[in-house]
């Protein structure tokens, strides 16, 4: 149940970290007998976790049972209260609640969502639906109750619980270097707050209002609210936690790094999990040596180097194809690294060499398949068809991508004027 999420005035479509889980349990349709709890970690929308849930349940029917969706108010701390008042019943005991609620799903069957996001009590809800599902159970009807129940971050209950608070805007990045102009900057300013905020729904959005609307272009201003909403975050930490990342990050060891805001999180071979941390540990001068370099790397934006690195990739490649049939002799490294890969191991070990599988139908053949693109670039460059300087800014590009350099707006702009290169 993939979530529509506005940053930077775009619109765009996030695939969520549990969907697949929760549209597996949404597929096997559990409104047609026997029921079932979802508790759901959600974003603090007004309409959006809802109307995403909706979709699933209708796309995972069919038509075959034109099954409800029905959201039930939280204006009681006894889920029994408010499905009483549903039916429009006045039952009081939970079996005989439980008995009308299956007589009405035997006419049709429904999907209950209770959004306990903004209710007092945080876990009476799940432990009411399940009590219920349980009764129905027990009492043989032919269908038991659905009921999702949403929980914000922090309030659900660790059974059974689905996380769709956080994901990522699918298939942004290529678009910002493969798609036209319109929307580039909107597109932009959206994926970058994505990632500094680890992909948390909630967080990214809380990013965004502190954006606000940034006149086209102004990375600088981008930057520096980024720079804000790092500190501002950095400042919420519960105290414990925050000196335990200024410890970490100038002696981190083997053991598992500090949580934040009471969760642990996995960094995924970082020294922290979001890139508003390692910012904000940045700006507050918490880290020194090597231990800097690690932080501003932690930095960068990896959807958009990855991007920039196949952009350059496919120019690379492109520009081989367009090497003069005839070649001069290849310099002496060239040369011996050509016979070292054709020896396969018997003049030393050959990295190249073993990535080739045997059946490759076409492994290179002469040493000019081991330049550089800088070399490339020059023989491709003899022929007068690419201005040079055009050649040496994918070089510096694809350099500072790979060794980790910031990837920004500069970046992108540089990296789409590369398509002409392609041509």
């Amino acid at each position: 149940m993939p979530l529509d999420v506005t940053l930077g005035g775009l619109p765009w479509r996030w695939k969520l970290k549990d969907d697949d889980a929760v549209e597996d349990w949404l597929c096997r349709r559990p409104w047609l007998a026997n029921g079932g709890v979802a508790i759901v970690q959600a974003p603090d929308d007004q309409t959006a976790t809802a109307a995403a849930l909706e979709r699933a349940v209708f796309s995972a029917d069919c038509g075959l049972s034109d099954v409800r969706v029905v959201s039930l108010p939280a204006n009681s701390e006894d889920l029994f209260r408010i499905l009483v008042s549903w039916l429009n019943t006045s039952h009081e005991r939970p079996r005989e609640i439980a008995l009308a609620l299956a007589a009405d799903l035997d006419v049709r069957p429904a999907v209950f969502v209770v959004d306990a996001r903004g209710a007092r009590t945080n876990r009476r809800w799940a432990e009411d639906a399940v009590t219920l599902c349980d009764l129905a159970a027990k009492l043989e009807v032919s269908r038991c109750p659905t009921i999702v129940v949403l929980h914000l971050r922090g309030e659900s209950p660790l059974r059974g619980r689905y996380d769709l608070h956080r994901g990522w805007p699918v298939g942004l990045a290529r678009s910002i270097l493969e798609d036209g102009p319109t929307n580039l900057w909107q597109s932009y300013v959206h994926l970058r707050l994505a990632w500094e905020t680890g992909g948390v729904v909630d967080d990214s959005v809380e990013c965004a209002a502190m954006v606000g609307e940034l006149c086209p272009e102004n990375d600088d201003l981008l930057e520096d609210t980024l720079n804000r909403f790092a500190t501002s975050k950095l400042s919420l930490l519960p105290a414990p936690e925050k000196d335990a990342w200024m410890h970490y990050v100038q002696q981190p060891s083997a053991a598992e790094a500090p949580t934040v805001f009471g969760y642990p999180e996995h960094a995924d071979g970082r020294l922290t999990p979001f890139p508003w941390l390692a910012r904000a540990l940045l700006l507050q001068h918490a880290a020194s040596g090597n231990m800097v370099r690690a932080l501003r790397s932690e930095m960068t934006c990896r959807p958009i180097a990855e991007q920039v690195l196949n952009r350059c990739f496919a120019v690379e490649a492109s520009l081989r194809g367009r090497l003069p049939s005839e070649l001069p002799a290849a310099p002496d490294d060239l040369q011996r690294a050509y016979e070292r890969f054709a020896a396969r191991g018997a003049l030393g070990p050959s990295l190249e060499a073993e990535l080739y599988p045997s059946a490759h139908p076409c492994p290179p053949r002469d040493a000019w398949d081991f330049a550089s693109v800088g070399l490339i670039a020059k023989r491709v460059n003899a022929t007068g068809a690419i201005k040079w300087s055009d050649l040496d800014k994918l070089r510096i590009l694809r350099n500072a991508a790979a060794h980790c350099h910031y990837m920004g707006w500069r970046a992108v702009l540089t990296a789409r004027a590369t398509r002409s290169l392609l041509s």
